[in-house]
């Protein structure tokens, strides 16, 4: 507690000699040690004022635009962060590094359009930062599932960065292949259905829920057409037992459809938490 108090009081110092220097052209040089020890303490408010004054300097504007977005990225407050990377002159050390965060930012909150103009906006690049532009390039057409843009990036990347080669490996063979096989049509699934009840279930991925479907619905339509043989078309029991068969028989239509979109659904979210898992990957190393 009395550690806590006196990084208090210390800040409250430092912000009123930095207010009070405002003036100047260039403030006291960024202190990168006290910037680390408000990281470690997790001084979350202190930290966001500290770099925030630095922003009136014009030494050292951009390393705390930097500093300050990176800082809400980590706390997953995105349009925070990206007002500060957009900020960042293509003249600063940080451009390149920011712009790289910025692409992540926009494919998280799924702004795939902006993501691909900000990764547009680097130029003059070197050939790893070159291989690593088309990796985030792929990494949002798969976001999209747009499969065949997505192969069009890869081939362009070639094989000499180990870490890079390793990431781009398991996303080609391990993500890749599952992202191609969910894209499955909901419609092909409800024919199928309506050909042979289950069936679309089936081809959904549900083998057992189709096979229970197919039994259920073979079972309520044979009662229906026995009733229909003894007692007539217009008979209460051929009606019940045909009304039932059909209700069966639509839910099986309906329910092999909602199949596909629901297994869409769990795999996107999965295969989206892998890809921007490897997207961090790739960051780290990129800034070490």
């Amino acid at each position: 507690m009395i550690l806590h108090f006196m990084n208090k009081v210390f800040f409250f110092f430092l912000s009123v000699v930095l207010a009070n220097l405002s003036s100047a052209q260039c403030l006291i040089p960024f202190d990168y040690g006290f910037l680390t020890h408000l990281k470690q303490e997790r001084l979350t408010t202190e930290l966001e004022l500290y770099l925030k004054e630095y922003q009136n300097d014009v030494c050292k504007n951009d390393t705390a635009l930097y500093e300050l977005g990176v800082y809400y990225f980590s706390l997953k407050q995105f349009s925070q962060a990206n007002s500060c990377f957009h900020q960042i002159t293509e003249s600063s050390v940080y451009f390149k590094k920011a712009i790289i965060y910025l692409t992540i930012s926009h494919v998280i909150i799924n702004q795939y359009v902006k993501a691909d103009s900000a990764l547009h906006s680097l130029t003059n690049l070197t050939d790893e930062e070159q291989q690593l532009k088309w990796f985030y390039h792929s990494m949002i057409a798969l976001h999209k599932e747009d499969t065949a843009l997505y192969r069009m990036y890869d081939t362009k990347i070639t094989d000499t960065l180990y870490w890079f080669h390793e990431a781009r490996l398991y996303i080609k063979y391990e993500l890749y292949p599952k992202i191609a096989a969910r894209q499955k049509s909901v419609w092909l699934a409800g024919g199928l259905s309506m050909l042979v009840p289950g069936l679309g279930k089936v081809y959904a991925g549900r083998k057992y829920e189709g096979l229970s479907s197919f039994l259920q619905n073979g079972a309520l339509f044979g009662i229906a057409f026995e009733n229909i043989n003894r007692s007539g078309l217009g008979s209460a029991r051929s009606i019940l037992f045909t009304g039932i068969a059909s209700v069966f028989y639509l839910g099986n239509i309906y329910g092999s459809i909602k199949a596909v979109k629901t297994n869409k659904r769990k795999k996107v979210l999965s295969s989206r938490y892998e890809l921007e898992n490897q997207m961090h990957i790739v960051l780290r190393n990129y800034l070490q």
